[in-house]
C-alpha cells in the first residue's frame, strides 16, 4: 500500500497530472511521469530484495533520481536514507556500520576512487542504473545490526556534537505534514520553484526532505544544475 508521500502524489496528479513536478536542466518530469518513475523504481528494489523496513541508501545528492526513490520507498514501506555525497565515502560507512542496508545508489567520483568498505555487509550484485550515472549496489548484512526507530521512513545522517555520527529519524506523515504546511503557509503554486541546497541531506533537518514532498503536491523542484546552490 502507498504511504502518505506517494497519496499526496495520486492527489496531485489526479488535480493536474501533466503540470512539471521535477525541473533540471535540460529536462522536465510531470507530476505523471513522476509517478511513473517511482512506481517503477519501486519494482526495482522489490525485486532487489528490499521489503517494508529495509534500508534504501540514496548518495546521489540534489537530483531528480532522489525524489523519485524516495516517493518508491515510501511506497514499499522502505526506509530511505539521504546520504552526503559531498562527503564521499565517510557517509555510506557510518550508515553500514550503525545499519543493515539493502540497496545503496550512488554516484561514483571517478573510475580511480576506491569503493565504499560498507562495514559489515558484502556486495551481492552491482549495476548501473537506467541513466548510466548511478551505480546499484544490493548488500547482504554479514553481521548482526540494530533495526531504526519503529515508525522510521526517512533516516537522515547527521554529526553529534561529539563528532560521532548520528541519525535522525522522521516518518513519512510527519514529511507530508511539514510539506503541506508549508506549501500553505508560502502560498505555493505551480509557477513556484523552491530550490533545495546541493546536498538534500546537510545540513540534516526535517526540512532538507520536504521539497520532495513539495515536488508531488504543489510546486516545481528544481534539481541540481546552475543556480540550485541556496534555497527559496
Amino acid at each position: 500500500m502507498p504511504g502518505p508521500l506517494s497519496a499526496f502524489l495520486d492527489e496531485a496528479v489526479a488535480a493536474g497530472g501533466n503540470r512539471r513536478a521535477l525541473f533540471a536542466p535540460g529536462t522536465t518530469v510531470s507530476r505523471r511521469g513522476l509517478r511513473i518513475r517511482a512506481r517503477k523504481r519501486a519494482d526495482e528494489l522489490a525485486r532487489s530484495g528490499v521489503a517494508p523496513g529495509d534500508l534504501v541508501v540514496v548518495g546521489l545528492g540534489n537530483a531528480a533520481e532522489t525524489v523519485v526513490t524516495l516517493l518508491a520507498c515510501d511506497r514499499l514501506g522502505a526506509v530511505c536514507v539521504l546520504a552526503d555525497p559531498t562527503l564521499g565515502n565517510r557517509a555510506l560507512d557510518e550508515i553500514c556500520a550503525a545499519f543493515a542496508v539493502r540497496v545503496v545508489l550512488r554516484r561514483p567520483a571517478g573510475q580511480d576512487t576506491p569503493p565504499p568498505a560498507y562495514p559489515g555487509h558484502e556486495v551481492r550484485s552491482r549495476r548501473r542504473g537506467a541513466s548510466g550515472l548511478a551505480l546499484w549496489e544490493r548488500l547482504e548484512p554479514a553481521e548482526p545490526r540494530p533495526a531504526p526507530p519503529p515508525g522510521s521512513s526517512v533516516l537522515l545522517p547527521s554529526v553529534a556534537p561529539s563528532g560521532a555520527p548520528s541519525f535522525v529519524a522522521r516518518s513519512a506523515t510527519e514529511v507530508a505534514r511539514v510539506a503541506a504546511a508549508a506549501a500553505t503557509f508560502l502560498a505555493l503554486d505551480e509557477t513556484t520553484v523552491p530550490i533545495p541546497t546541493p546536498s538534500p541531506a546537510h545540513p540534516v533537518c526535517l526540512e532538507s526532505v520536504v521539497f520532495a514532498a513539495l515536488a508531488a503536491v504543489a510546486a516545481v523542484w528544481r534539481v541540481a544544475g546552475p543556480g540550485a546552490s541556496s534555497s527559496t
